[in-house]
């Protein structure tokens, strides 16, 4: 759903539709509170809200179903629309509903405390730094002279040695601290995030196997997340795909990133596609992984002998490849040319 100016309706359509006066918008970057009382929203004139019903492919319609109304006229019926071009990138399902529930809903309450408590604690401070004054009786205090400026003078005439002076605030309770960290300790939890997420390196944990561990617990509470992400990724290539297959008609250059990284260019029309492709998403790609433990798990492989050339020996150009060392490029670089050139005209002698 969505608005559209009858002009364009018009143009699009060939329908004439009434401009409907209740169709408003909020600007994107006004994050004023939507309470009724501080509403920001503006009527757009000459617009119609156009409403698209999608049906998928099925027995009544097997070439989908797509219906489009405004202003309560039938403005298009297209019964070869395909299928649905929405893909919903949904997190935590709910049975009866399309949307989802992310996992922080559940820290919201938590942070609502969190927020009253450092709001006590900020007016706290303030009440602290401009507390209320004990000015005896019969002293000649000017009140005018009773300000809050630095090295300000105050005129009083003792009176058995009392003098004008601020309330002491009481003291913050110090269990508020207490409740903080544990109000913090619970976000940590529900979201997952651990000292490896923050940047922080568990004590005494050292080893490959340790790091790996960590970062498994604490992509768990991803793991939903990334499943959706990476299955929702895979329905829209595999939509771009089609759309290829169909609006390619004319020959285009393509790049293809092989081995080694080496980039061969192709040309291909839509008509090349089977229409059979499919999309391969490595599981879990989408998880965050530490450098860190990256590296040692390269490592690894490279004190086991994993890492070798077509004829068995060690392959350290291999390992700085995979170790990303952006500095070293020279060390590998000239027999990378060589190779690349090699693979070249071995192309040439195959044409």
């Amino acid at each position: 759903r969505k608005p559209r100016d009858i002009d364009y309706i018009k143009e699009r359509y060939g329908k004439d539709v009434s401009a409907d006066e209740n169709v408003g918008f909020a600007a994107a970057f006004d994050v004023t509170p939507q309470n009724g009382f501080n509403s920001t929203s503006k009527k757009r004139p000459n617009m119609a809200m156009v409403d698209e019903m999608w049906v998928k492919p099925c027995g009544k319609h097997p070439n989908g179903l797509k219906v489009t109304i405004a202003g309560g006229q039938l403005l298009d019926m297209d019964e070869h629309a395909g299928d649905i071009p929405f893909f919903l990138f949904g997190d935590i399902p709910i049975p009866g509903s399309v949307k989802g529930e992310a996992f922080i809903k559940d820290m919201l309450p938590i942070q609502r405390e969190i927020n009253i408590m450092r709001s006590m604690f900020a007016t706290h401070a303030r009440k602290m730094g401009n507390s209320m004054w004990l000015v005896p009786m019969g002293s000649a205090v000017d009140e005018d002279e009773i300000t809050n400026e630095e090295g300000g003078i105050l005129h009083y005439t003792p009176i058995e040695g009392a003098r004008p002076e601020r309330v002491g605030a009481p003291d913050i309770p110090s269990f508020y601290d207490r409740i903080l960290n544990n109000h913090d300790g619970d976000i940590d939890d529900l979201s997952g995030a651990r000292e490896i997420s923050q940047g922080r390196l568990p004590a005494g944990l050292d080893t490959y196997s340790g790091l790996s561990l960590m970062v498994e617990q604490e992509n768990e509470k991803l793991a939903v997340s990334s499943q959706n992400y990476e299955h929702g990724m895979k329905r829209l290539l595999q939509r771009v795909l089609l759309l290829m297959k169909k609006h390619y008609t004319e020959e285009r250059m393509a790049r293809i990133l092989g081995p080694d990284n080496d980039i061969e260019l192709v040309s291909f029309r839509g008509s090349d596609l089977s229409g059979g492709e499919d999309i391969n998403i490595v599981q879990g790609s989408s998880l965050p992984e530490m450098k860190s433990a990256q590296q040692d798990r390269i490592m690894t492989l490279w004190d086991k002998g994993a890492i070798v050339k077509k004829d068995g020996s060690p392959d350290p150009q291999a390992l700085l490849k995979l170790m990303g060392m952006g500095d070293s490029n020279e060390l590998f670089e000239m027999q990378q040319l060589d190779e690349n050139k090699a693979k070249m005209e071995n192309k040439q002698f195959e044409q």
